[in-house]
């Protein structure tokens, strides 16, 4: 089973190995103790997530934020910053620097935990939607497109649509939740050409049937285009 690897920079001892002795069950947890040694920590074995402080010595976790963010191998790492500095500014600092979250100490280890698993389910999730994607496989909710076989299936079971219904479907799916003007459509799918309204309508109409009772709808908003959300 695949355990998250969780890097740990914090220059206190005893706070570093009450979090590591808290995590080491659950995840693979290693150490470092200033932002220099978490950097090198970093590049030699990259984590998961990384629980970060700021004030340290040698390189402070503002910079060491700044540098991991500065390299594309470390763009989709979870950064958390657990710090004694409370203010607005010093959140705003540390988010600008490229931390995900920030958790002020003392804190409470109920907090920490669901922090840490909130940012890996985020992370495990955007991984998987990548490798789908690779394979040309769109999913929202109960449906799933397979772009490469021009397949659609509901529940796992397959529906039959038409080449321009599956079209719609891709850009109603890719762009699930968010209102798709009509244009996007019609560029897309019939490029060039001048097509009525009512062609588009009756395609919706005829998807709309096939979804019947999914959790699935479709929904045409006045004057700016049509939305796919969950029913």
């Amino acid at each position: 089973m695949h355990r998250f690897k969780i890097l740990i920079v914090e220059d206190d001892p005893d706070l570093r190995d009450t979090m590591r002795l808290l995590l080491e069950d659950s995840y693979d947890v290693s150490c470092a103790t200033d932002g220099l040694n978490g950097l090198k920590n970093a590049l030699r074995n990259p984590p998961d997530l990384i629980l970060m402080d700021l004030k340290m010595p040698n390189m402070d976790g503002f910079e060491t934020c700044r540098l991991l963010r500065a390299d594309s191998e470390f763009s989709d790492i979870s950064i958390i910053v657990v710090s004694g500095f409370v203010s607005d500014q010093d959140r705003v600092r540390a988010l600008q620097a490229g931390a995900d979250d920030f958790i002020s100490k003392p804190f409470e280890t109920k907090e920490l935990l669901h922090r840490i698993a909130k940012r890996l389910s985020e992370k495990n999730t955007s991984k998987s939607q990548e490798q789908l994607l690779r394979r040309g496989i769109f999913k929202y909710k109960s449906l799933r497109l397979d772009a490469v076989e021009l397949k659609a299936f509901v529940n796992d079971e397959p529906v039959h649509f038409s080449q321009v219904e599956f079209g719609i479907l891709k850009i109603l799916v890719e762009g699930a939740e968010t209102v798709i003007p009509r244009e996007v459509f019609i560029s897309s799918l019939w490029p060039g050409q001048e097509v009525s309204s009512r062609i588009m309508d009756a395609h919706l109409v005829s998807i709309r049937n096939k979804l019947k009772g999914q959790d699935l709808q479709i929904s045409s908003v006045y004057g700016k285009g049509y939305i796919l959300k969950s029913s």
